[in-house]
């Protein structure tokens, strides 16, 4: 079941961005990578500012913002994980598919013929 769960995760994420090639896929990671380190220096900046802040208000939202940054680093972090999966299986997955598409051209269904037989 976890197998199938990481596979539809992989395949949103290829839908929701739009990746289609491995090179996309690349891209993508690099991409994610700059978000998450510019989310954990925003996060960080956000715990200094707390450590210093004395007004309960002020607190409540910036605990509110750190949240946020966390909610969003850990979907970020998935995304990563996911898209690496996806870079590291593709040789395997495309030769799954050729050797697929190899035995489909090779099979020849039977024909089906029906056959009465009259018993006397």
């Amino acid at each position: 079941m976890q197998r199938l769960d990481a596979i539809t995760a992989q395949t949103r994420l290829l839908g929701r961005e739009g990746l289609d090639t491995a090179e996309q896929v690349a891209q993508f990671l690099a991409r994610t990578q700059g978000q998450i380190e510019a989310v954990e220096q925003q996060r960080s900046s956000i715990y200094n500012k707390l450590r210093r802040c004395s007004d309960p208000e002020e607190q409540k939202a910036l605990k509110a913002r750190r949240d946020g940054c966390t909610q969003q680093l850990s979907q970020l972090r998935k995304d990563r994980k996911n898209a690496q999966i996806i870079l590291d299986q593709t040789p395997e997955r495309v030769q799954y598919i050729d050797c697929e598409l190899a035995l489909r051209q090779g099979f020849e269904p039977m024909e089906k013929t029906k056959r009465r037989q009259i018993q006397r």
